[in-house]
Order: structure tokens, then C-alpha cells, then sequence
């Protein structure tokens, strides 16, 4: 049975730079960095090019509870590309990320929130120029790279993950008959509410026969469904790292935890499986809400997994479970995206591949001596967690 695909995810626009102020030879737009006043045409602009909008609250919580930018201060909100007459036509943000590598801290920083209106869109590698030539930055990385941005990125010589299929993803469907009508409309096949009905059965037959049976979880372990980072997280992390000592990772501890995922846990946009032994918490997986409007289906996304040793497999329950609570919360589809964990075996029901339409994850470090580092593969973990894919 062929399955109907579904259509291929927008991706960021184009615009970002740095520096306070640079004035271009045409004396009609300048590029400064981006202030907490701006965000009202910021949120205008994202509007006018069909990206998504947040809070002013939530726009500003990216810096102002941010634990990196909290201890300095001097880190760039962003970029923006202003005119003459002070309208804001580009914009990109900068969101600075703490990260472990062994004894080394490191920052990174994310690009994200790209997007500049078309008449000024040859300035756009300048504003990217802006972002790569900040100071105070060990590495970038950027994780929501599209079709559009790729050859910018390509040109600053930013490179791709080398771990993990960052072009492809997988998905669990949860509401057959809603997915089946989304795809069917969007293929405009005739009568596809009345066709959802015998597809959706279908496909519900297909992957029942093809699934492997479920493995029981060992009994040591208990899964839970949970909403907050508590004390646990710190203590996990501790030997999540020492567990690692040779990975880049981001910072994973319960401020860092809750700075990233708290607006979306506080309206339950977000859901943590946790694995406990005991008080021990042994592992974690993040899902999100990242819903495909245009398609009309409503998805959760695995934005991280993190376990310790001798409780890998436990990435296969956490799947089951949120599968079972998106369909108890009508969410139609559970996707992954790219990575691969570590000594992770995990029995893939159900699943159905997708082609994305570009390499989501790119990165540049910005010493020889961690980019010599960060081309082996062994020095990488990657999940959405990283750079801005589920910020």
C-alpha cells in the first residue's frame, strides 16, 4: 500500500547581520542590532512573510530567562535591516545556548526567526554576515535550515551534522481517519471526507499487520506523563554529562529544561515522558506541539531524549505512551526528526518515513581546533533540542 505523503514543511525565510549600526552605500537602510522596542514591527514583519508569531512576553523570555544571557548581558538580541524612515524590512534573531563539551563550556549561538521582504532581500547574506561574525561565540548552529537558506548557509561554510538523517523524519499516525482527509485534500482528490472513511481503515489494517508486537516495559521502570522540571533534573544531568564527557551537549539541567520548554508545558503544548527507577529519574523525552496548519493536522514532535546507561530501550515506551495520550488529546500524527540515539533500539511500529526538503542541521564552529573536534561523529548527540527546532 503506497501511503499518501504528506506536503513538505515550510521552512525559515531570509535576513540577519550584526554590528550597531552599518549604513549601505544606496543611504536608504541600515543594519543595527535588534532592541526590545522592536518587537512590534518584528511581529509584523514575520506576519507579512508567512512566519508564525509569538507573544511579546514569549519573544522576549527567549533572552530576558535565558540562563546564558542572564549571566552577560552584552549578547545581540539579533539583527535588524531598518529604512531611512525607520520601518523595519529584515530581521533575524540570535538566541545564545550553553554547551558541555567534556571540561569545556561553551556558547552557542542560534539563528532563527529569519525573514525580509522581498524588495530587500539582496541584503540578506549581510545580515547573515552579522550573525557570523559576533563575538563571544563558540560555535553556531542552526537547526530549522530550509530549501531557501541552504545556499547562504553553504556559503558562510557552515557544515551538516555528521550524525543522524536530518533530511528525513518519521511518523506514528494516531487519527486515521483525520489524517487521511488532510492528505487526500491535499492531493485535491474529490469526496475526501466521504474517501477518509474506507482509506483510513486501510491504513489502519496496513500498520497493524506490518507493526512488531510491543515489549514489555521492565519492571524496575515506571513511565509517567509529566508537566514540570522538578529537582530530579539537576541530579540527572550531572550524570548525564559525566555519562558523556566526550559529546557536545547543550546544557540540559532544570533551569536550562525549563527556560526552554516552560511556556509550552504551562499550556500543555508540550508533554514529558518520564523514566524512573525508583527516586532515580533514568531517562526523559520531551514531545511538542508543532502542528502542520496548513495541512490541517495536528502533530507532537520529539523534541529530546536523554537516558542513562542500561535504559536505552526506554525510547520505544516513551513512543507508545504519547502515542496513547495524543489520542486520549485528538492529536492526529507523533513525528521524529533526524537523529538516531546512541545504543538505542527501539522497535519502529507503525512508522512511515518522510522525505524533509533540505538538511535542517547546519553548524560552524569558529576555532580549527573545535571544528577538527566537531567533524567526528562520535562528538555529537544530536536532538531537536538543539539550535532553535523546538524553541
Amino acid at each position: 500500500m503506497t501511503l499518501i505523503r504528506l506536503a513538505r514543511q515550510g521552512s525559515i525565510q531570509t535576513a540577519p547581520s550584526r554590528r550597531k549600526s552599518q549604513r549601505f552605500p544606496t543611504r536608504t537602510t541600515i543594519i543595527r542590532e535588534t532592541t526590545p522596542n522592536d518587537y512590534a514591527q518584528i511581529a509584523e514583519l514575520h506576519k507579512r512573510n508567512g512566519l508564525q508569531t509569538k507573544s511579546q512576553e514569549d519573544w522576549a523570555n527567549r533572552w530576558i530567562q535565558n540562563p546564558v544571557h542572564r549571566l552577560r548581558k552584552q549578547y545581540p538580541m539579533g539583527w535588524v535591516l531598518e529604512t531611512d524612515e525607520g520601518g523595519i524590512v529584515g530581521s533575524i534573531a540570535s538566541i545564545p545556548i550553553a554547551y558541555q563539551l567534556g571540561e569545556r563550556q561553551l556558547v552557542a549561538a542560534s539563528p532563527c526567526s529569519w525573514a525580509i521582504d522581498p524588495p530587500y532581500r539582496r541584503y540578506s547574506m549581510l545580515l547573515l554576515d552579522q550573525v557570523v561574525r559576533q563575538g563571544g561565540i563558540d560555535v553556531l548552529i542552526c537547526t530549522t535550515v530550509g530549501p531557501h537558506s541552504e545556499t547562504p548557509f553553504r556559503f558562510f561554510r557552515w557544515q551538516k551534522v555528521p550524525v543522524g538523517c536530518w533530511d528525513r523524519s518519521e511518523f506514528w499516525v494516531v487519527r486515521y481517519r483525520q489524517f487521511s482527509k488532510s492528505t487526500l485534500k491535499l492531493r485535491s482528490i474529490p469526496f475526501a471526507g466521504a474517501l477518509a472513511y474506507p482509506v483510513s481503515a486501510a491504513l489502519f489494517c496496513y500498520d497493524r499487520c506490518r507493526g512488531p508486537r510491543a515489549r514489555h516495559l521492565d519492571e524496575r521502570f515506571d513511565l509517567r506523563e509529566e508537566f514540570e522540571f522538578d529537582a530530579r533534573f539537576d541530579s540527572f544531568w550531572q550524570e548525564l554529562k559525566t555519562e558523556n564527557n566526550r559529546t557536545l551537549m547543550a546544557v540540559r539541567d532544570r533551569e536550562s529544561l525549563t527556560w526552554h520548554f516552560g511556556p509550552h508545558l504551562a499550556s500543555k503544548e508540550a508533554c514529558i515522558i518520564t523514566v524512573s527507577e525508583g527516586s532515580r529519574l533514568v531517562a526523559y523525552a520531551v514531545f511538542q506541539r508543532q502542528d502542520l496548519v496548513k495541512h490541517g493536522l495536528k502533530r507532537m514532535r520529539l523534541a529530546d531524549y536523554q537516558s542513562l546507561r542500561g535504559s536505552e530501550r526506554s525510547l520505544e515506551h516513551a513512543l507508545n505512551r504519547i502515542v496513547q495520550w495524543c489520542c486520549e488529546h485528538e492529536i492526529d500524527i507523533v513525528e521524529t526528526v533526524g537523529f538516531v540515539p546512541r545504543q538505542v533500539s527501539v522497535q519502529r511500529r507503525f512508522a512511515h518515513p518522510r522525505q524533509l526538503d533540505a538538511w535542517r542541521f547546519y553548524y560552524k564552529a569558529n576555532s580549527s581546533e573545535l571544528s577538527d573536534t566537531l567533524n567526528e561523529p562520535i562528538t555529537w548527540a544530536p536532538t531537536c533540542f538543539d539550535g532553535d527546532a523546538s524553541l
